[in-house]
């Protein structure tokens, strides 16, 4: 879970709803209602750093300030891949969040892309019944496949040798 908390703290100033009422949002155990009321956070991020806070204490949060939709970006459904693109998750974590955010009544969909350099066809293969795992589950409702494209700002645009790819200049 503390994995989990990370994952979030990349939405560090994501606003909370500065009415809410801490009282009322389900799903919290009472010593992280109790933390959440005598601490008022304003932000996400200030909510993830209170010891206690879960990934669904967070999402609980997020629903009860309104939030309805996430979408986000998982790319690959491989630890392999994953770690190769220094995505800092694991697809294990990525199942957790997003069923957390489903649990708290917030849709989620995934950004995924096929043809990351040294993806196998197995490894696609593999990604789309892991992606149909998560539909299955609840965990995501939406989701779109695109062609790996490679740009200059990316890690593999910005260091192509260490991806085994070689760039050509554009016309």
């Amino acid at each position: 879970q503390a994995l989990d908390v990370e994952a979030f703290k990349r939405d560090e100033d994501l606003r909370l709803d500065p009415a809410l009422d801490y009282a009322s949002v389900g799903g919290l155990s009472n010593e992280v209602r109790e933390k959440l009321i005598a601490a008022r956070p304003v932000t996400l991020g200030q909510a993830s750093r209170i010891e206690g806070v879960t990934a669904g204490a967070l999402t609980a949060l997020l629903a009860q300030s309104g939030c309805v939709a996430v979408s986000g970006g998982l790319e690959v459904a491989s630890d392999r891949l994953l770690q190769l693109m220094k995505k800092g998750v694991t697809v294990e974590q990525v199942a957790r969040v997003t069923r957390a955010f489903a649990d708290a009544g917030i849709l989620v969909h995934a950004y995924l892309m096929y043809g990351f350099p040294t993806e196998t066809t197995q490894d696609t293969v593999d990604a789309l019944e892991y992606v149909r795992q998560l539909f299955e589950n609840g965990c995501i409702q939406s989701g779109f496949f695109h062609r790996f494209a490679c740009t200059v700002h990316s890690p593999v645009g910005q260091h192509p040798n260490e991806y085994g790819v070689t760039l050509q200049a554009l016309p």
